[in-house]
């Protein structure tokens, strides 16, 4: 949510739209497809394929 609520012009949309945009966007710069299935699996997958950084 917090990524959600960075990026004004998402601010309406459902986070699953958000997410998708995200994953295709993560997709096309990396070639690397980031999974959809449950927000979890999407910020791993997004830390995966390198296009976010999680920090402990």
């Amino acid at each position: 949510m917090q990524m959600k609520a960075a990026e004004p012009e998402w601010a309406d949309a459902p986070m699953s739209e958000f997410m998708a945009s995200l994953a295709r966007r993560g997709r096309t710069e990396t070639g690397i497809v980031i999974p959809l299935t449950d927000a979890e699996a999407f910020i791993r997958g997004s830390s995966e394929a390198g296009v976010l950084r999680i920090l402990h």
